[in-house]
C-alpha cells in the first residue's frame, strides 16, 4: 500500500515484513477523521498538567492524504490543540481500538514549522484506562530538536525514565519505525537507527497516539512557552500510521530487503492408483509445526514438518499414493507439539487448507490445529461406474464420486446430484467432453448425457439438469 503523493509515496515496512502482521493502517484518504480508527479524541479534560494548553478535538483535521493537528493560541494566552489515540475509551466495548504487544509502529509525518515551545509528540500509551507507565515517546520535540524517552514504573510505583536528544529538521517529511520486542525499543528515522532502549522494555498492550504539546515559561528543557514568539498557530501534519503485531523472528530493520519465505514442501508418499492430497501451512515459532498423519490407523509416511505459512497464502503439498479400497475411510492428523510466547502471536499452529481424494475435494477439510492435539475427517472411495453396455448406478443423499474410464459402452445414473456428486474422469480429455438434453433408461426419463472420450462413450444423468464442468474431474 501507499500514501499520497504529498507524503512521497512512501510503503509502509510494516506491510508483509517477516515476523509482523500488520493490524492497523491509516493513509487519511477522504474528508474525515477515520472514527473507527481512531476512537479517542482528546479533550474535555480542562488545561494540560503543565497549564500552558487544553486539548480540543476541533484541531484535527483530514484532506489531501494528510491529517492536520492544529495548535492555536487562545486570547486568554491558553493553547488548543489536537490530539487522538487509537486507545479505546474507558468502558469501550469490547473490539473498540487497536493495540499491540511488541511490533512495529510506522509515522510518516512533519511539523509546518519549528517553533520553539511548541511541537509533536507521538507516543505509545497502555491501551488498558487508567494505567501508567509504561509509555514510549517516540518523539517530542523540546528546543527544536527530537527526544525519544521511555517510561517505566520504579520501585514503588513512580515514574521513571530515560530520555535521548538527536538533530533533525523537523519540518521535512520523516518516517519514524518503532521497532519493539521484548529484547528492546528501537526509532529508527528513514531507516536510519537513532535510539535503542535495551533495559525497560514494556510488556503490556500498547496503542498510538498522536498529538499537539506546548511548553510552560518554567520548562526550560522544552524551551518555556511559545507565547512571546507572537506566533500564534502551528501545525503538524501526518501521512500514515501503520501498526502491526510481534509474531515472533527476528525483525528485519526497516529499509533491508527483505527475505523471501521458505518455498513450500511438495512431497509424494507411497505408491498405488489413488491419490489423497494434503494442503498444509504453519504459524512457525520456536520452530516448525510437526505432524504425522494415519489413513485408517495406519500411520503413513514419518513425521513431516509443514514449511508453508499461513500468513503468506501458502501451502505444503503431501500426497499420499495407495489402494484403499472400497467404502468409507478415516483420517487422521496429528499436531505433534505446541509452542506459546506468552500472547496470541507468538504462536506455533498447524493448518489443514484443503484436502482432495483423486481430484474431488473431501468435505469439511479445513482444520485449525491451535494445540497439541488431534483431528479426523473422511472420505469415500464409491465403486466405479463401468461403462459397459446398460450398466446403472444409484449414489446416495450425500455426496457420491462417480468414475468414468474411457473404454466403450455407456451408462446411467439414476440420481446424480447437481452441484454435490461428482464426475470423475480417468484418461479422458477434457476437451472431449459434450453435454446434451435427452432422455433414456428404461422409463425413457428425461435428463442429460455426457459424452466423453474416444470411443463413443457416454452417462445419462436421469432426472438431473444444469450438469457442468464444475461437476467433474479429470484425473
Amino acid at each position: 500500500m501507499t500514501t499520497s503523493a504529498t507524503t512521497g509515496n512512501i510503503v509502509p515496512s510494516t506491510d508483509n515484513a517477516p515476523g509482523l502482521r500488520q493490524v492497523f493502517f491509516d493513509g487519511f484518504d477522504g474528508t474525515s477523521l477515520d472514527r473507527a480508527n481512531w476512537p479517542t479524541l482528546y479533550g474535555g479534560d480542562g488545561l494540560s498538567s503543565n497549564g500552558a494548553f487544553r486539548f480540543d478535538p476541533g484541531k484535527l483535521s483530514v484532506g489531501n492524504g494528510v491529517l492536520t493537528i492544529s495548535g492555536d493560541k487562545g486570547g486568554d494566552g491558553i493553547w488548543n490543540v489536537g490530539g487522538l489515540s487509537t486507545a479505546p475509551w474507558a468502558g469501550a466495548a469490547a473490539g473498540t481500538g487497536t493495540g499491540i504487544t511488541y511490533g512495529r509502529v510506522e509515522i510518516r509525518a512533519k511539523l509546518g514549522w519549528e517553533l520553539k515551545g511548541a511541537g509533536a509528540v507521538f507516543l505509545l500509551w497502555p491501551t488498558t484506562p487508567n494505567v501508567w507507565p509504561p509509555e514510549v515517546d517516540i518523539l517530542e520535540t523540546p528546543n527544536g530538536k527530537g527526544m525519544f524517552t521511555v517510561h517505566w514504573a520504579g520501585p514503588s510505583g513512580e515514574d521513571k525514565y530515560r530520555s535521548q536528544l538527536f538533530d533533525l529538521d523537523l519540518t521535512q517529511w520523516h518516517t519514524y519505525t518503532t521497532d519493539w520486542t521484548p529484547d528492546g525499543v528501537r526509532l529508527y528515522i528513514d531507516d536510519t537507527l537513532i535510539c535503542t532502549e535495551t533495559n525497560h522494555v514494556p510488556s503490556q498492550a500498547m496503542s498510538v497516539g498522536l498529538q499537539g504539546h506546548v511548553g510552560a515559561a518554567s520548562e526550560l528543557w522544552y524551551g518555556g512557552s511559545p507565547n512571546a514568539s507572537g506566533v500564534k498557530h502551528f501545525g503538524i501534519e501526518v501521512g500514515y500510521v501503520s501498526m502491526a503485531q510481534w509474531i515472533g523472528g527476528t525483525l528485519t530493520p526497516p529499509g533491508d530487503p527483505i527475505p523471501p519465505p521458505p518455498p513450500p514442501v511438495a512431497m509424494t508418499i507411497g505408491s498405488g492408483p489413488h491419490m489423497l492430497v494434503f494442503k498444509i501451512s504453519e504459524d512457525a515459532f520456536q520452530g516448525d509445526a510437526q505432524y504425522t498423519i494415519k489413513v485408517d490407523g495406519q500411520q503413513v509416511g514419518g513425521t513431516f514438518a509443514a514449511k508453508a505459512l499461513h500468513s503468506y497464502g501458502q501451502s505444503d503439498t503431501i500426497i499420499l499414493k495407495g489402494d484403499w479400497g472400497l467404502g468409507s475411510h478415516r483420517v487422521e492428523m496429528a499436531f505433534l507439539e505446541d509452542a506459546w510466547g506468552g500472547i496470541g502471536t507468538l504462536d506455533r499452529n498447524l493448518y489443514l487448507d484443503a484436502a482432495s481424494y483423486d481430484g474431488v475435494r473431501i468435505p469439511d477439510s479445513t482444520l485449525a490445529f491451535r494445540r497439541t492435539g488431534t483431528q479426523s475427517l473422511g472420505f469415500t472411495d464409491w465403486s466405479p461406474l463401468t461403462m459397459g453396455a446398460g450398466e446403472i448406478a444409484q449414489g446416495t443423499d450425500g455426496l457420491d464420486i462417480f468414475r468414468c474410464s474411457d473404454v466403450a459402452g455407456s451408462g446411467l445414473i439414476k440420481d446424480f446430484q447437481i452441484g454435490i456428486d461428482k464426475l470423475v474422469f480417468s484418461g479422458v480429455d477434457a476437451a472431449s467432453v459434450r453435454i446434451s438434453d435427452g432422455h433414456g433408461g428404461a422409463d425413457n426419463a428425461w435428463g442429460q448425457r455426457v459424452t466423453f472420450g474416444t470411443h463413443g462413450e457416454s452417462v445419462f444423468l436421469r432426472w438431473s439438469w444444469g450438469v457442468t464442468t464444475a461437476d467433474m474431474r479429470f484425473t
